[in-house]
């Protein structure tokens, strides 16, 4: 199962472990800000709060954090493409 964008209830991942389930959880979306350095220490800051959180489930068995990054990327290369 894989639980995108926002962190949930422990309710949920309580439930997970319960019926055995393997679980993604994902990081939320990232929004732009100072830069690739501040994304990337954004990303990396809500990682370890998420996994803080959340340890101690064992249906969680992968942390996600690049679909936010890749939306950035996306956005980015977008831009790029309006300016040339």
């Amino acid at each position: 199962m894989r639980i995108v964008h926002d962190p949930r209830n422990q309710t949920l991942y309580d439930e997970c472990d319960g019926l055995g389930l393997v679980v993604c959880v994902e990081i939320p979306p990232i929004r732009e800000g100072n830069g690739s350095a501040g994304i990337h220490e954004s990303s990396l800051q809500q990682m370890k709060e998420l996994i803080s959180q959340c340890y101690n489930h064992p249906s969680i068995c992968f942390w996600d954090l690049t679909m936010g990054l890749r939306r950035v990327q996306i956005r980015q290369k977008r831009r790029q493409t309006y300016v040339t």
